[in-house]
Formats: structure tokens, C-alpha cells, sequence
């Protein structure tokens, strides 16, 4: 089976600043964990299609991709907490099936009316 194989991956408390590109080719790859590190860059997650949890809060992303939002399409749980987020892309609400999203502590001012109403679980609190 090898890495290829892999279903789930925890690599929280780190001192990560980048995660190799690498991590993409990890096709079977359902559940990743990332929080507690130093990651600025969210480009990776993108060609993660197979992802439906992704838990990276407590990073210094302060940008996410449009790209996020078309690519990610079997995601049912985010968590960006505690990062330098300001605003969200346009297309957020494309995340169909999107059920639980924490987005607190961060700096976003506009949160997106688009299919907000399904969603199970909002978090946005700024404190």
C-alpha cells in the first residue's frame, strides 16, 4: 500500500512553515490535520480533491484561493481558526457540501449570505 494509500494525516504542533508538494499525490487522503504550525501557504490543499476534513487553524494563512473552493468539492469540515485571515474568495459558498466551518479569531470582516444557511456549525468570533 505505501504512503499513496494513506487515509488520514495529523501533523499538528509542528514547526512546519511549508508542506512539500509531495503531500498532493496523496490521492486517497481523506482527513488532515495541520494546525499548530507556522504555514503561510495554502496552495498545497488545492489539489487535495479527496479531503473532508481539514483542520489547520492556529498558521498564518492570511490568503485563501479561489481555487480552494472549486477544488475542494467532497469537504464537510473546516477549521481555519486562530489564523490571519481577512476576507474570504468570492466563491466560498461553491463548497457544497461544507457542513462545519470555524473560522474565529481571525480579521474577516464580510462573511459570505451564499449558502450559509446550511451549514450545521459557524463559528466566525473575533475574540
Amino acid at each position: 500500500m505505501g504512503l499513496k494509500g494513506l487515509k488520514r494525516l495529523r501533523t499538528e504542533c509542528g514547526r512546519l512553515q511549508t508542506l512539500p508538494h509531495k503531500l498532493s499525490e496523496l490521492r486517497e487522503l481523506y482527513r488532515l490535520d495541520v494546525s499548530h504550525n507556522r504555514l503561510s501557504m495554502i496552495d498545497v490543499f488545492v489539489e487535495m480533491t479527496s479531503l473532508r476534513f481539514l483542520y489547520a487553524s492556529h498558521n498564518k494563512f492570511d490568503v485563501l484561493p479561489s481555487e480552494l473552493a472549486t477544488s475542494l468539492t467532497l469537504l464537510e469540515h473546516l477549521d481555519l481558526s486562530r489564523n490571519l485571515i481577512s476576507e474570504l474568495p468570492n466563491n466560498f459558498g461553491e463548497l457544497r457540501r461544507l457542513r462545519h466551518v470555524d473560522l474565529s479569531h481571525n480579521d474577516i470582516a464580510e462573511f459570505p449570505n451564499e449558502r450559509m444557511d446550511v451549514l450545521a456549525s459557524v463559528q466566525v468570533r473575533r475574540d
